[in-house]
């Protein structure tokens, strides 16, 4: 039923391993031979898989986990209702999904003898999940199996505990389309000596990816390996926008951007600009979760202080525009309420000017690290729930400053240019003289 590879991931007796798979490798039917083969050979055992959502989870994974079971006639007990499935010797499996509000806490002071969580590599954060389940397998001294394509990022969880700094307390096992024992049938033209698997990958990468079987999406997907896929990312930072410390423009100006979070981290951004050049340096950057208005406002004055200006642009998150009124009247900080219409459309703006190197960052400020993971979706729209307050807070005082000053912005002419002109200009002049002169010899 189990490729090799399959088989040896479910087989490893280290507590603590991972399958980086592809699609249609066979991710999914390893993952329920392996729960099923669990509750099959230890009576009473508790079984749990975690999918993204409730619904990925049962989308995932339940109907393979009832074919086979009915298929080989293993006597169970499934409850849809409940995504649970019991046995007789008193073992279960228990789906779950991990985007509850309150996951952790029904989670908390479970015992499990497996847990298995799905497509981990696209999980936002794991901080919520991996410390409740990891005391969840202590009873039984039981294994945690995570399994996943590669995400989109070089950063996370998976990524760290499967090529990162993490990797030496895992066990790595990766395989792709061609190791899928359905796909391991002879080829369409039985001349040929290369499986099926082979025919369907050249024809997904034929159709979906223009045959280029270097491209991210291809290489991500199918063959399941880690690659950089700057096109994913919604402010595609490269090594030409970083600076070491801000540098010097002509008659510089600073603009200070707020995102001012409910029950998030509140954050600010300043841009160092000048009518006079088309680039602009974000020089420092600020955010922290749970700050009081009185404390926030005596920030924004320092910042204010520091770099001399007035200009503060701010999104007031879901506390509305009261607080912006606040800001001005009682602690006399003169806000402008940022503009959030359009969003994704300024955002691709902010993402041409990073690609033509008009926009500079200090490298070691912390919007460096949101830039590198904030994703968009297949429509090219910023997936929500993404740490994004250091971001948006460049990207409300980079709106403003762009529609005021840059968008309409005309290089100032160098010395030699405004020769050129001179001299074309007297050209002109002259060669308007001489056809005057010409006019009057004809007419007289």
């Amino acid at each position: 039923m189990l490729s090799p590879k399959q088989a040896a991931f479910v087989k490893d007796p280290a507590r603590f391993k991972l399958a980086r798979a592809g699609r249609r490798s066979g991710k999914t039917v390893a993952g329920a031979a392996y729960m099923i083969l669990e509750a099959l050979s230890n009576p009473s055992t508790p079984i749990l898989y975690i999918g993204l959502t409730r619904d990925a989870a049962k989308e995932a994974v339940w109907a393979t986990l009832i074919t086979i079971l009915d298929e080989l006639g293993i006597e169970h007990e499934a409850r849809p209702s409940a995504l649970r499935i019991r046995f007789p010797n008193g073992s279960f499996i228990r789906l779950f999904g991990a985007d509850a509000s309150n996951a952790k806490d029904r989670l908390r002071g479970q015992k499990y003898k497996l847990v298995i969580i799905d497509e981990c590599g696209f999980y936002q954060s794991m901080d919520n999940i991996i410390p409740v389940v990891i005391p969840m397998l202590a009873d039984y001294a039981g294994t945690l199996a995570m399994t996943s394509s590669p995400g989109v990022l070089l950063s996370g969880y998976f990524y760290e505990c499967d090529v990162g700094d993490q990797k030496d307390s895992w066990s790595q096992h990766v395989w792709d389309m061609k190791d899928n024992k359905f796909f391991q049938k002879p080829a369409n033209d039985p001349t040929k000596y290369i499986n099926r698997a082979e025919e369907e990958l050249d024809t997904i990468c034929k159709v979906m990816f223009g045959g280029n079987r270097l491209h991210p999406g291809f290489v991500r997907e199918y063959l399941g390996q880690w690659v950089r896929d700057n096109s994913a990312l919604i402010y595609p930072l490269t090594d030409h926008n970083l600076i070491e410390k801000p540098y010097d423009i002509i008659k510089p100006q600073y603009g200070i951007g707020v995102d001012i979070g409910v029950s998030s981290a509140s954050a600010v951004a300043v841009i160092k600009y000048s009518e006079y050049s088309r680039e602009v340096q974000i020089v420092e950057t600020w955010s922290e979760a749970e700050v009081l208005i009185d404390d926030f406002a005596d920030i924004l004055k320092d910042y204010m202080e520091r770099y001399n200006t007035d200009l503060i642009v701010a999104d007031t998150g879901g506390l509305g525009a009261a607080v912006v009124q606040e800001l001005r009247k009682r602690y006399s900080i003169p806000v402008k309420a940022a503009v959030k219409t359009d969003k994704s459309f300024h955002q691709r703006i902010f993402a041409n000017d990073m690609l033509s190197g008009y926009i500079k960052c200090v490298s070691k400020l912390g919007v460096v690290k949101e830039w590198a993971k904030i994703v968009k979706d297949e429509n090219g729209e910023e997936i929500k729930g993404q740490k994004n307050h250091e971001a948006d807070a460049c990207l409300y005082i980079y709106r403003y400053i762009y529609s005021s000053y840059l968008k309409d912005y005309v290089p100032a002419q160098s010395d030699e240019d405004i020769m050129i002109e001179q001299l074309a200009h007297q050209a002109m002049l002259e060669k308007n003289q001489f056809d005057e002169d010409k006019e009057d010899e004809l007419y007289y």
